[in-house]
């Protein structure tokens, strides 16, 4: 039996399910059917779902009867689908010749009436091809969807807008990456879907668009979906597609039965990236352009003409987002000519259009998607013009780190912060070229630059800043030099900083075999500063506060006030935990010294809360919310521990101790050990020994264990509750739990307190909450009684029994 000749103007949809789309498809059945919009074009990234979008919507309108049973809107429609025009006449060569251009209208007008089976019309001029399709149509309403229109957007625009002119019932559906700029045209953006958060659960991943379709195409890929344990390497695959469902499904092709895991495909692709992804096994029906995920972006390029080519791949250099000013430095063919500075913004605006860039709202640019990049980066490698971008990349960083690195002390210091962190990528790309071209001492400024402005504690970046130096260190194979001296002290404060010990010795015992050998780097502010912090918290000897005396005034003398106020707050920080002496005025020295900096001024607020100062002072609430509005991710794990210290001084002797077992959770997730700091794990450990001869051993471990079981936003809320709570509940809610130690039910609680039975529950939800008690419902009615009945062995406080408000 032969096999039947397939119609290429068929569309079959409905073979796949439609996830995540609802609301697009709300909007186009509300512009085509409701509003009678002429001109619709569904426009997007390569693989975001335009054609699929289209299809539903044809399907939708070429039934008998729409979705609610009455006669059909529509008296016909036809799908026309452009992709094989463009390819077989090689519609890629932009600019085109005017009689390229007339073919290929001819080759689009035939389509459309092959599409309308009007046969009479083949082989004649655009304007006969026309003519019969206008006579074909006679006043019936026609919706005409053209697909994959980006390679012939000029061709298409000029047919619509002729076949829109000639017919008022016909209505067009284009879908392109690139709006045809036609009057009247309504553009729908179609959106790549959500996806899950980093690190998100099994059940929080699962709810996303983007993971509901990845797990749809597995199993029909016959992959076990309710088998797979390795939900994280999911979590990150679909992270990894940018929520564009051609990837989700191309990586949902590579899950082949009994031999592929979600962690197999994420560790392969780590090591290649998405850009070769295709499907393992042949599959029928598959468009060229979307077999292979190179091949849609081939489309995307094809549609670009040389000049926004050439940006693409100049691009392609920025590791991540970038602003306009940094792609002008880059990209102009001379960044001194000011008309060549402003053609990179006109050809980044042509970008845009054709979804290849975004603009985020923060004014900053990035090709839309790795596999963009990765495109654009294998055509520019080892060409001429690519070291001469990377190196005016790297000039550029470099030249805009020290600029922060010189401003940042002052009212604009989180604005420099924030210029530092967003281009981490940059420093990152930075960084690689300096080792692989031997410009270590440019890297040494540029990492130095960024530690100036303290980046790597505020955004809690400490260990990326480690690895920066620590290659940075091995590249540099030259002689002894002070910019080696102080990276190492840079380096070595990072560590101590975040109780890194042994490595911060290692540090500074490198600088003591360097400084022989280098004039005056012994004297040198950052030596100072680095040697005098390690002696201070590791309290190996009262030199410490000398020393961090002296880097103030060396680095005063160099007109770094930023550094010198670092050396002022560490100086008071090492004596306000020794308990010396000076630690008051040390303390009041550097808060007069805070400037007008954000930052630098809360972390003086901390200093007031030390065990050095002879008022213990609880403005510490104040301080975390300040910091925790400002973003700070870093300076929020010495203060939970600063407030369980403060906590033991007042006497809040069971709340300390929840905060001693938040702290170890702080520690673990922010990566600031206070075990390596001696001078810290030293007041620590006479904070537990006073808590345990208080309130007992097993209260103590109690609460310390229900403080490591917090999230950080419920550690926030315990370190910001005002100490006079140390006793979590209210006297009424202590009677409720008294009444539940009494076995009673809710009813009757409900009945004893002259309350009702619903609002009984809610206060034990709420109980539950403020005593940190895992679990939920009446599973947690035997831990509750254990709780009142380890707290209050003699009964309620007194006062409690009565006192119900």
């Amino acid at each position: 039996m032969g096999t039947p000749e397939r119609d290429p103007h068929r569309s079959i949809s409905g073979l796949t399910s439609l996830v995540g789309r609802t609301t697009a498809l709300d909007e186009l059945r509300q512009l085509l059917i409701r509003d009678g919009a002429r001109l619709v074009t569904l426009h997007g990234d390569g693989g975001v779902g335009k054609t699929r979008l289209a299809e539903e919507i044809f399907r939708e309108i070429s039934a008998k009867e729409d979705l609610s049973g009455r006669a059909a809107p529509f008296d016909g429609a036809a799908v026309v689908p452009l992709a094989g025009v463009a390819r077989n006449a090689e519609a890629g060569s932009l600019p085109r010749s005017a009689a390229a251009r007339e073919r290929l209208e001819v080759s689009v007008c035939q389509e459309i009436v092959a599409a309308l089976d009007i046969h009479r019309a083949a082989g004649k001029t655009v304007d006969d091809l026309l003519r019969a399709f206008a006579e074909h149509l006679a006043g019936r309403r026609l919706l005409l969807v053209l697909d994959n229109c980006e390679l012939l957007t000029d061709e298409v625009a000029e047919i619509a807008e002729c076949l829109l002119a000639d017919d008022p019932e016909l209505q067009i559906l284009t879908t392109s990456r690139i709006p045809l700029n036609v009057h009247g045209e309504y553009l729908v953006q179609v959106r790549p879907l959500a996806i899950p958060d980093r690190g998100a659960s099994r059940d929080a991943a699962a709810r996303t668009d983007a993971v509901r379709l990845f797990c749809d195409r597995a199993a029909a890929a016959g992959s076990r979906v309710d088998g797979w344990t390795d939900w994280p390497a999911v979590v990150d695959l679909v992270r990894l597609s940018g929520g564009v469902p051609l990837v989700l499904e191309l990586l949902a092709a590579q899950l082949v039965v009994g031999i592929r895991t979600p962690t197999a495909v994420l560790h392969d692709l780590m090591e290649t990236g998405l850009l070769k992804l295709k499907y393992t096994r042949g599959r029928r029906r598959i468009p060229p352009h979307h077999s292979m995920l190179e091949a849609t972006v081939t489309v995307s390029w094809d549609a670009c003409d040389v000049a926004q080519q050439r940006l693409w791949c100049q691009l392609s250099t920025f590791a991540g987002s970038f602003t306009l000013a940094a792609a002008e430095a880059v990209c102009a063919e001379d960044p001194a000519v000011p008309a060549a500075r402003r053609h990179v913004g006109v050809m980044l605006e042509e970008l845009i259009v054709r979804s290849v860039v975004t603009r985020a709202d923060s004014g900053r640019y990035v090709l839309r998607h790795s596999w963009l990049r990765d495109y654009g980066e294998q055509r520019l490698l080892g060409s001429a013009e690519e070291r001469i971008l990377r190196e005016r990349q790297c000039t550029w960083i470099t030249n805009l780190i020290a600029t922060a690195a010189r401003s940042w002390f002052g009212p604009r210091e989180l604005h420099w912060l924030h210029t530092v962190h967003d281009e981490l990528p940059s420093i990152d790309a930075a960084v690689r070229w300096c080792c692989d071209t031997g410009q270590v001492t440019k890297g040494y400024q540029l990492v130095n630059s960024a530690a100036r402005v303290r980046a790597q504690f505020f955004y809690a970046k400490e260990y990326r800043f480690t690895e920066w130096y620590k290659n940075l260190l091995t590249a540099d194979t030259g002689p002894p030099s002070i910019e080696r001296i102080v990276a190492l002290s840079m380096l070595g404060f990072i560590c101590i900083a975040t109780g890194n010990k042994d490595h911060a010795l290692a540090a500074l015992e490198e600088v003591d075999d360097l400084i022989p050998h280098v004039e005056s780097a012994a004297d040198h502010p950052a030596v100072l500063l680095f040697r005098g912090i390690y002696l201070g918290l590791t309290d190996s000897g009262g030199q410490s506060l000398d020393l961090l005396t002296a880097a103030a005034h060396a680095f005063d003398l160099a007109g770094d006030q930023g550094s010198r106020q670092m050396a002022f707050l560490v100086r008071a920080l090492v004596a306000g935990m020794m308990r010396h002496p000076m630690a008051e005025v040390f303390t009041k020295e550097a808060i007069t010294h805070a400037g007008n900096s954000p930052w630098a001024e809360k972390w003086t607020r901390l200093l007031l809360a030390l065990p050095g100062m002879p008022v213990a002072d609880d403005d510490l609430p104040d301080v975390m919310e300040s910091l925790i509005a400002m973003g700070d991710a870093w300076e929020t794990a010495w203060l939970v521990l600063i407030r369980a210290l403060v906590l033991v001084r007042l006497g809040k002797f069971r709340m300390a101790a929840h905060m001693i077992g938040c702290t170890a959770t702080v520690q673990r997730r922010h990566g600031v050990i206070f075990d390596g700091m001696i001078l810290f794990k030293r007041r620590l450990d006479e904070a537990i020994t006073k808590i345990e001869h208080r309130i007992g051993q097993k209260a103590y471990a109690d609460a310390y264990r229900r403080g490591q079981t917090l999230s950080t936003p419920e550690i926030y809320e315990l370190a910001t509750r005002p100490a006079a709570c140390d006793e979590p509940l209210s006297p009424h809610q202590l009677r409720i739990v008294s009444l539940v130690a009494q076995k009673l039910t809710n009813r009757e609680i409900a009945t004893r307190l002259n309350s009702t039975e619903s609002a009984i529950t809610q206060a034990l939800t709420r109980i539950r909450k403020r005593i940190l008690l895992p679990g939920k419902g009446r599973n947690d009615r035997p831990a509750l009684v254990a709780w009142f009945r380890q707290n209050y062995p003699h009964g309620l406080p007194a006062g409690a029994a009565h006192d119900f408000a």
